[in-house]
């Protein structure tokens, strides 16, 4: 599964994880990384009886400031950048807890760690680089080049699965310190990033499916089915996006 690597070459993982009622997904992280030698920090705060008034009002406006799910989750993203900013990480990867690694994600994110170590300190100093489907966006075709990952973006694909540096993780919380967190956390960094124009990269082949978007779990905030019909129609979709539509058409 792993291609006989074991290892992340990251310095810091965070896997934001529910602390009641997600006992499935728990048990899908753990075994994802049985085989991996890297060390995983929960994000355990920050469930929907943590977001009290001081928590709502330090960090959140508009429709965002209220104790639900997708604040919830906003507030896990924010506490784990906390975290990395404090403990002084260059760099962290970012899990929601539905993530499902795909093949050769061990080797493929490693071969975009060494690509991003070839870039400018200026783009390494901010960088967000996404790994997941969850939208089913690709790099187009014609933009593909032999033996390179990273592909600059305007767009971040959700927030399911991302790599942060810790200055750009700086930016942003000094940011929600004065605008507040005013979307759901994908649109907020999506949001975020255009405005003060950093690139974002998307990692190709995507290596990370969220497993509340292709059926396997249910989604703890949005309205996607899940089950056998969920499984196959997320099947026929990727297939479609990363077979067929690149064979007829350039993008």
């Amino acid at each position: 599964m792993f291609d006989n690597m074991n290892r992340l070459d990251i310095d810091k993982i965070y896997v934001l994880h529910v602390k009641k009622g997600y006992e499935e997904r728990l048990i899908s992280v753990k075994n994802q990384f049985a085989n991996l030698d890297n060390q995983i920090t929960f994000i355990l705060d920050g469930d929907i009886p943590d977001l009290t008034e001081f928590v709502l009002n330090t960090y959140f406006g508009d429709g965002m400031r209220m104790a639900n799910p997708a604040t919830s989750c906003a507030y896990k993203h924010i506490l784990a950048l906390q975290d990395l900013v404090q403990n002084n990480i260059p760099y962290a990867l970012i899990l929601e807890d539905d993530f499902l690694f795909r093949k050769k994600f061990v080797s493929v994110f490693n071969e975009t760690i060494k690509e991003m170590q070839q870039f400018n300190t200026n783009i390494k100093d901010k960088l967000f680089i996404s790994y997941e489907n969850s939208n089913m966006s690709y790099v187009p075709k014609n933009m593909l080049e032999k033996n390179v990952y990273l592909y600059q973006h305007d767009t971040t694909r959700c927030a399911g699965a991302y790599l942060i540096s810790r200055n750009l993780a700086v930016d942003i919380l000094n940011d929600i310190a004065v605008n507040k967190c005013t979307f759901a956390i994908d649109w907020y960094y999506e949001y975020f990033l255009k405005n003060n124009k950093i690139p974002v990269y998307w990692c190709h082949p995507p290596v990370v499916e969220q497993g509340s978007h292709n059926g396997v779990f249910v989604s703890g905030i949005g309205k996607n089915r899940f089950g056998v019909f969920r499984k196959f129609v997320w099947w026929v979709m990727r297939f479609n996006r990363e077979y067929i539509k690149p064979f007829f058409r350039l993008n």
